[in-house]
C-alpha cells in the first residue's frame, strides 16, 4: 500500500510525492480520484481547495502540483472563477463542467468528463483527452 497525504490550507508538504490539486471537487470527483489511484504504488499528496480567501496558498500549491483538477460547476467562489482563465491555460490543469458555452474551451483542450485520464499518469503513457 502506498502513502496518501490529504492536505488543506494552510498546510504544505515538501516531498517527492506525486501532487494532485483538487479545486472545489464534488463528492463524485473525489470518489473517482480515489478509485483511480487505489492501485498506484507511488506516494501521493492530494491538496484540496474548497475554501474562499486562501488564494496565496492556492497559488503556491498550484505551482507545486503535477496535476490540477478543477470542478467548475461546483465552484461558487468568484475569486477562483476570476482566476479561471489563468488556471486552465496550463497543460497540467484538467477541468470539468456540464456547461457548453464556456470560454475556457478556447484556452484549453483539457476539458474532461471523468477522471479516467489519470490512468495515463499511472502507466506513464501520453495523456490523450
Amino acid at each position: 500500500m502506498h502513502k496518501i497525504n490529504l492536505i488543506t490550507a494552510p498546510d504544505k508538504i515538501n516531498s517527492r510525492s506525486f501532487k494532485f490539486l483538487l479545486i472545489y471537487p464534488s463528492a463524485d470527483v473525489t470518489e473517482q480520484l480515489q478509485n483511480q489511484i487505489a492501485e498506484w504504488d507511488n506516494p501521493i499528496d492530494i491538496y484540496m481547495y474548497d475554501k474562499e480567501y486562501e488564494l496565496d496558498w492556492l497559488m503556491d500549491v498550484f505551482n507545486m502540483a503535477d496535476c490540477v483538477i478543477w470542478d467548475i460547476d461546483n465552484t461558487d467562489d468568484q475569486a477562483i472563477r476570476d482566476l479561471g482563465s489563468f488556471l486552465v491555460s496550463f497543460p497540467k490543469t484538467y477541468w470539468l463542467t456540464k456547461g457548453d458555452f464556456i470560454v475556457y474551451n478556447k484556452l484549453s483542450l483539457n476539458k474532461v468528463y471523468n477522471l479516467d485520464f489519470i490512468q495515463k499518469y499511472i502507466t506513464g503513457g501520453n495523456i490523450e483527452i
